[in-house]
């Protein structure tokens, strides 16, 4: 008797599909807008400083997501709050085009796109990622979380080109025009998937600070979901800035244009696809701490090389390295709290994670182009991936290094049921 391949078998569902797709479409208008709107800004000002600035404001926007759509996440309807969070963005990145159309570029216009923008983009992240759960059975997580991680680098590849092309075709600002159809597209396939609730939402009985709270109590009181978050909190504050850095020395540093930008991402994330694909395999030969810790030193090593790196085909090379490594990290940290924290919690752990991310890599990418303003992307980079790789290092120290670590916490709550 042979036994069906997991990925089949999720291939095989119509409704995972269909949720599928709608995150692909999702993660190709993140993708565009990802490398769009540092190029609409840098082809307004030309600073390397305002970029840095801008992705600062983007990290506030995430922030002030994390800190209040966890509990929402778990009280409302996740399907309808994703179709709800898609349509806001795409009637949001509209705004730059028809603003700059009729009364010019304007950054304050643009700060407000991008934090209203982030706002809405945590929020889907933090739903979406709640409810996989409500998708595919608990078996399934590992392989659903890669398979929508590889097409999500999919859209990473294509997002990018696209961002490349549409700013150099359309002019930077209308280009904004095709972020918003995807977001829309989405929003209208995401209608046709059904989530089922583990948990009944009426069984959540806290309400404001003590829900906010009963999700910091939970991640805290787990050893390996704390130390993954601290650690995640300090390669964010390291890593996040990088985009705009490798940006900057594509451009600046190289001479290179817009659709060279454009390749160089999304020829990298030909490695998050591969890493999407195969996760589930490492997962299970090699369990978690090689996965997260590893997933964490290639990445720092990748960082620090494309500081010294001297050609754009070598920075693309490093840079798929990069995203291979973070996409095994990030599915396999997204499928672990999946596995052992309730589906009532979820949401508000979810949110957690997103504060513990976004916060310290929003001050970081500020700190990294101020200092890179002085001093030049290349050092910065440098600097970065050394002190990601001892972060890494570190994290062979703590509960994170654990193999199956979803093993014994769930025989824990077996013991305490019992």
């Amino acid at each position: 008797m042979t036994t069906r391949d997991p990925s089949q078998a999720l291939l095989g569902k119509r409704n995972f599909n269909i949720f599928w797709c709608s995150r692909t479409l999702d993660a190709t208008g993140d993708a565009f807008a990802m490398i769009a709107l540092p190029l609409l800004v840098l082809d307004a000002t030309g600073s390397v400083a305002q970029m840095g600035l801008v992705t600062g404001s983007i990290g506030l926007g995430n922030l002030v997501s994390g800190v209040l759509f966890g509990s929402v996440v778990d009280r409302k309807d996740r399907r309808r709050l994703i179709v709800l969070c898609d349509l806001g963005r795409a009637m949001i990145y509209i705004a730059i085009p028809l603003g700059w159309w009729m009364f010019g570029p304007s950054m304050a216009l643009t700060y407000v796109v991008a934090i209203s923008a982030a706002y809405l983009s945590t929020s889907v992240l933090i739903t979406s990622t709640s409810a996989i759960t409500n998708v595919v059975g608990q078996d399934e997580l590992v392989k659903a979380n890669g398979l929508v991680q590889a097409a999500t680098a999919l859209a990473f590849v294509a997002g990018p080109m696209l961002a490349g092309f549409g700013s150099r075709w359309l002019g930077s600002s209308r280009a904004m025009m095709l972020v918003s159809g995807l977001y829309l597209i989405s929003a209208i396939q995401m209608c046709f998937v059904k989530l089922i609730r583990k948990a009944p939402v009426e069984e959540v009985g806290d309400s404001g600070l003590g829900m906010l709270l009963g999700g910091v109590r939970y991640a805290f009181g787990e050893p390996v979901i704390r130390s993954v978050l601290i650690l995640l909190a300090a390669f964010a504050f390291l890593s996040e800035g990088v985009i705009d850095l490798a940006i900057f020395r594509l451009r600046h540093d190289m001479g290179q244009g817009d659709n060279t930008t454009g390749i160089v991402f999304g020829v990298a994330s030909l490695g998050a696809i591969l890493g999407g694909w195969l996760v589930s395999s490492l997962r299970a030969k090699w369990g978690f701490g090689i996965c997260f810790i590893g997933g964490l030193m290639i990445q720092g090593v990748a960082i620090g090389a494309i500081g010294l790196a001297p050609t754009a085909l070598l920075i693309a090379q490093l840079a798929t390295a990069f995203t291979f490594a973070n996409t095994v990290m990030r599915v396999n940290t997204m499928s672990l709290r999946q596995q052992i924290t309730p589906d009532r919690l979820l949401g508000r752990v979810s949110s957690l994670f997103s504060i513990g991310y976004t916060f310290p890599g929003a001050i970081g990418a500020a700190v990294a182009s101020a200092v890179a303003h002085k001093l030049g992307p290349g050092p910065v980079l440098m600097a970065s991936g050394i002190l990601i790789a001892a972060v890494g290092s570190t994290g062979t120290l703590s509960s994170a290094r654990a193999k199956w670590p979803e093993r014994t916490v769930l025989r824990k709550e077996f013991a305490v049921s019992d």
